[in-house]
């Protein structure tokens, strides 16, 4: 999976002071079709940035970062048996937490950033049990 943006975070002065943090992430779920069974069996930080403001602090804190990435998300422990089925689905998931003035930015829209989709290869080993 490619990621290509810009994030950042900023805590902004405040009497009681203020917090930001981003977490942007990658991962891989398997699910069994038709069961419902979720197994979240990759998953990758890319982003991870954390500022903080102190109380009466004068300046605001900031964290900024370019992101161009590609992450392998692969997964080789799966079992399936003979006639079964699996959903599997690749995410990039953005979280974020501020209190007081805090605040985060996350660009992959723009015109030289994106979030491309993953060309996914499955290959069956198979086991025989004698």
């Amino acid at each position: 999976m490619g990621l290509v943006g810009v994030c950042s975070v900023t805590a902004k002065p405040s009497v009681f002071g203020s917090h930001a943090h981003l977490l942007v992430a990658t991962g891989l779920n398997v699910y069994e079709a038709g069961g419902g069974v979720l197994d979240f069996v990759a998953r990758t930080d890319v982003v991870d940035m954390t500022v903080n403001s102190l109380p009466f602090w004068l300046e605001s804190q900031s964290k900024s970062t370019n992101v161009d990435a590609l992450v392998h998300l692969s997964y080789d422990l799966l079992v399936v048996p003979g006639g079964g089925r699996i959903v599997v689905e690749a995410l990039a998931g953005f979280v974020y937490t501020n209190f007081g003035e805090g605040e985060e930015v996350v660009d992959f829209a723009g015109n030289f950033s994106r979030i491309t989709s993953p060309n996914m290869t499955f290959t069956a080993t198979p086991i025989i049990i004698t």
